[in-house]
């Protein structure tokens, strides 16, 4: 799986925001708002990954158990999936 070039990261402060870039009409529904660890996620998702690979740099990463990381991982993925931003 990879990001989906067609969305882009962009940061304000502490708040970040998945925005699409192709999108003709501004459609504030298609902005995902994440955080620091969304951040992070979708950093190692600009290349062909797999959960796995996401759920090992989480870990490394946070201090958080690798079934903690699945969980977290797993609903990240849904939303990016439902809004289009996970190429598969």
């Amino acid at each position: 799986m990879k990001g989906n070039p067609a969305f882009s990261l962009q940061s304000i402060g502490d708040v970040y925001l998945l925005v699409p870039l192709q999108d003709e009409t501004f459609e504030i529904e298609k902005i995902i708002p994440t955080n620091e660890v969304g951040d992070f996620l979708w950093s190692i998702l600009q290349n062909e990954c797999t959960e796995e690979i996401l759920r090992d740099a989480l870990t490394a990463e946070y201090d958080i158990s690798p079934e903690t990381a699945r969980k977290d991982i797993r609903q990240f993925l849904e939303v990016l999936k439902k809004a289009g931003a996970l190429l598969e």
